[in-house]
């Protein structure tokens, strides 16, 4: 349950308010039930809920000032069944650390850069399949901070860099890292796209060459097809072309006519669609591979 307070209010004071409705002979001696107040002062929110955390998911928008009907050495302080785990955080010189924990995200949000409270809450990424970075601007830590968190989660399949990045950080981000599991990259929500230089930078990457889906803003219809010829393992390819002409002056199926063209014998059985501004390439083994 959610509740929005005034920016005069006091959040401990509000969250002992409500606790004190659970703490009842009813609620704590007769049922056993406990009750959590977790109050986020930078949005004006605090979150009620009952222990064990009983949902799939939970989100982190500030560091969070908890109190509980439970007794403290009974107090549940991980969340096991939290499998999709949203982090967006402003980083603190605070020295304070969380005292609930995460242990098995399998799929996360986070925004770049974090601090020591964000390791607090996440002391391990043995369950990560599926991460989404944001930032605002990449500096030495941020990049610092995504290679350690890759190099923890030896799980992760599926990466996803969003629209705060621009195409030559990302670009420099994925040359530096080496992750033998991620077979999933989506860049297509960058703030602009690939220019031939970057793809051909990308594509030799450690990422290209076990990547199997992509999905990729370029500018120049060209970069697919050097896309497809230098990643030997890729299977699908979504790309938002920034067409090189204006879309009126050629007919709607124009690119795909020119891509299965310039692709013919390259790679086999490639089924090529549009949908909009975006082609979809699909690249299958032939039966005798």
């Amino acid at each position: 349950m959610k509740y929005t307070y005034e920016i005069n209010d006091v959040p401990q004071e509000l969250a002992e308010q409500l606790l004190n409705t659970f703490r009842s002979p009813f609620w704590v001696d007769e049922h056993r039930w406990f009750v959590r107040c977790d109050s986020c002062p930078t949005r004006g929110w605090i979150f009620i809920y009952t222990l064990p955390y009983a949902f799939d998911d939970f989100s982190v928008y500030g560091r969070l000032l908890s109190k509980s009907t439970c007794p403290q050495e009974k107090n549940l302080q991980t969340y096991d069944c939290v499998r999709e785990l949203t982090y967006d955080v402003e980083p603190s010189t605070c020295s304070q650390l969380s005292d609930i924990q995460f242990n098995k995200p399998e799929k996360m949000r986070i925004r770049l850069p974090v601090d020591d409270y964000f390791w607090s809450i996440v002391p391990t990424f043995d369950h990560l399949t599926s991460l989404q970075v944001q930032a605002s601007d990449i500096n030495e830590e941020c990049t610092k901070q995504f290679q350690l968190l890759l190099s923890r989660a030896s799980h992760l399949s599926s990466l996803s860099i969003w629209i705060f990045f621009n195409s030559g950080h990302a670009v420099d981000l994925l040359l530096g890292t080496k992750h033998v599991s991620i077979k999933r990259i989506d860049l297509g929500e960058l703030s602009d796209g690939f220019d031939e230089e970057q793809c051909m930078r990308l594509s030799r990457s450690p990422f290209a060459m076990q990547c199997e889906e992509l999905r990729i803003h370029v500018t120049h219809r060209s970069s697919i097809c050097y896309l497809v010829k230098m990643m030997p393992n890729l299977r699908s390819l979504y790309v938002y072309c920034q067409y090189d002409q204006p879309e009126e002056t050629f007919s709607k199926n124009e690119l795909v006519d020119w891509l299965r063209e310039q692709l013919l014998g390259v790679r086999p059985l490639i089924e090529i669609s549009r949908s909009y501004n975006t082609v979809r390439l699909e690249m299958r083994q032939n039966s005798s591979t």
